[in-house]
């Protein structure tokens, strides 16, 4: 896309899917790498230790600073986010598992709620163990799909052909 997606847009993606957790129950939200700049006093930023070492990595290192409650992952480039599925996914999730909205009968790893029990025994993974790793490989098998309710909802936009056209 020629920059990073989190700064896309105005407001910037990434602080749309901020302000769609929140709605959606998430007390808290965090930046996880990319770029610092989109940090502000509600939302700060926490550089990858491991960057580009993949998402699995960065979520370790990101969980392994909760110790409390269920957390979410969602990637910066789902612009159309909205509370209510974050809510939804959140609602479902059971605390030894994880939820993820699935379209056309594949998950999106781009959006996955992680029970507070599967959360605790994943903090105490080291990120260095899980370089390359795959969101899918590492919670695949506790993983419960569940249909969106508007799939643009939650669609991550990968690149140029996958951004919407004029109505």
């Amino acid at each position: 896309m020629g920059r990073d997606k989190a700064t896309l847009g105005d407001p910037p993606w990434a602080h749309r899917v901020a302000r769609a957790l929140q709605a959606g129950g998430c007390g808290s939200v965090e930046f996880q790498g990319g770029e610092a700049a989109l940090a502000t006093a509600l939302w700060p930023h926490h550089p990858d230790s491991h960057p580009g070492g993949g998402p699995v990595p960065a979520l370790l290192e990101s969980i392994a600073r909760h110790r409390d409650g269920a957390v979410v992952v969602a990637a910066c480039d789902l612009p159309a986010l909205d509370g209510g599925h974050v809510s939804a996914l959140l609602a479902g999730t059971a605390p030894d598992g994880a939820r993820a909205y699935s379209i056309g009968g594949r998950v999106n790893w781009s959006l996955v709620s992680i029970g507070s029990d599967l959360r605790a025994r994943l903090a105490e993974t080291g990120p260095e163990s899980a370089l390359g790793q795959a969101l899918g490989g590492l919670l695949g098998e506790c993983t419960e799909p569940m249909e969106p309710q508007r799939i643009e909802a939650v669609t991550d936009i990968d690149g140029i052909s996958d951004l919407p056209g004029p109505e």
